[in-house]
């Protein structure tokens, strides 16, 4: 596992966590992990984290461009616009661990951009299941599509546990495994190594 593999999956966990953290807490206590009542380095800290693994993903979805797109154009249209809407959102992260509160100016552009996340990276997901080594990666950041009902349906029983982190969690998990290396060969890519290996007179033997 390279380092962006690394640095992306252990930022996505550790948000996960945050998220998976939040939707407990607020269905246990009916408080959130973060309020107005919460110490400053802590909220802080929750957006810096959030800020790091927007960038490492979108920095992962870069660098797995040849893998994802696999010489679709849709998928790779699906994948910048991902890329762009994990951007926008680690700079409004960026921007909040600094100055305290969001500027006004990213609440349009980053509400705009957590939704994309979901919808895009669901999109993206269900067309990743069928190609070699995503799949899994594939079936996580198309979660949403059960999991974002299944917590409406909870939140019609009990209210306080209607909470996206759970889907966050395998949206991000999902992109993340993107960066791994995995068996993911554009077709036709290793044609001509393995060409190229065989012995003069095509390695044929009497």
């Amino acid at each position: 596992m390279n380092g962006l593999a690394r640095a992306a999956l252990t930022a996505a966990v550790c948000t996960s966590a945050i998220a998976v953290g939040d939707a407990v807490v607020l269905g246990t206590t009916g408080d959130n992990l973060i309020d107005d009542a919460s110490a400053r380095w802590w909220a802080s800290t929750v957006d810096a984290v959030h800020a790091a693994a927007y960038g490492l993903l979108a920095a992962a979805l870069v660098r797995a461009g040849g893998a994802v797109d696999a010489g679709s154009r849709f998928r790779r249209a699906l994948r910048w616009l991902l890329t762009a809407a994990l951007a926008v959102l680690a700079v409004a992260f960026a921007a909040s661990a600094v100055v305290g509160t969001p500027p006004a100016v990213f609440e349009v552009p980053a509400g705009a951009a957590f939704a994309l996340l979901f919808l895009v990276g669901a999109v993206l997901g269900l067309a990743l299941l069928r190609v070699p080594g995503a799949a899994a990666a594939g079936a996580l950041m198309a979660a949403p599509l059960l999991l974002l009902p299944l917590a409406v349906a909870i939140g019609a029983i009990a209210p306080r546990w209607a909470h996206p982190g759970y889907a966050e969690a395998a949206v991000y998990v999902g992109l993340a495994l993107l960066a791994v290396p995995g068996d993911r060969r554009t077709p036709g890519r290793d044609l001509p190594a393995r060409a190229g290996a065989l012995p003069a007179g095509g390695g044929a033997r009497s």
